[in-house]
Order: structure tokens, then C-alpha cells, then sequence
């Protein structure tokens, strides 16, 4: 039986590892995933004064940079959703190993 324990905990050793480094891309990018939509944000971000003239048609809601904004919302929506789906298939993938290790 000491053979089998010792090939049992080299498994949870390794498993234990993968998390490590799945976690650890995962927080890597979303670390890049913050610096580029700051860096897309800034980007988009106009210091400057327009003089436009508005329609009344509901344009006038939307300035120059408005477009640029939306652009950057859906992406960081988008970006949101997918770590979101990626934390709850880790999660319960977890789960599924805690539940196949007590039994």
C-alpha cells in the first residue's frame, strides 16, 4: 500500500502544479488585459474642445470620442465574460478533483 500512497500524492503534487500555473496565466493576463484597456481608454480619452454642430436626430448625443468609448466597453465586456467563464470552469473543475480525491 506504500507504493500506491506515494503514487497518489505525486498526483496531487502535479495536479497542484497545474493550478499553480493555470492561475498564474490567468492572472498574467488579466494583468496585460488592464494595462492594454488603459492604455486604450487613454488612447481614446480627448483633451480637446470641438465645435460641432448637432442634428436633431439624437446625434448630439454623441460626441468624437463617444465611438471610441463604446468600443472600449464592449471590449472590456467582452474581456469581463470570458475571465468570468474561465474563474467558474476552473472553479469547477476544483470542485470535480475535491470530490475524486475523497472518493
Amino acid at each position: 500500500m506504500n507504493q500506491i500512497d506515494e503514487i497518489i500524492r505525486r498526483l496531487h503534487i502535479a495536479k497542484q502544479k497545474q493550478r499553480e500555473r493555470r492561475m498564474r496565466a490567468m492572472l498574467g493576463c488579466s494583468c496585460l488585459l488592464l494595462v492594454s484597456l488603459v492604455v486604450l481608454i487613454s488612447g481614446f480619452a480627448g483633451t480637446g474642445v470641438t465645435t460641432q454642430t448637432y442634428s436633431v436626430m439624437g446625434a448630439f448625443l454623441l460626441g468624437p470620442q463617444t465611438g471610441g468609448y463604446i468600443l472600449v466597453a464592449v471590449i472590456a465586456f467582452v474581456i469581463g465574460i470570458l475571465v468570468a467563464e474561465m474563474t467558474r470552469d476552473l472553479r469547477q473543475k476544483r470542485q470535480e478533483e475535491q470530490v475524486e480525491d475523497k472518493s
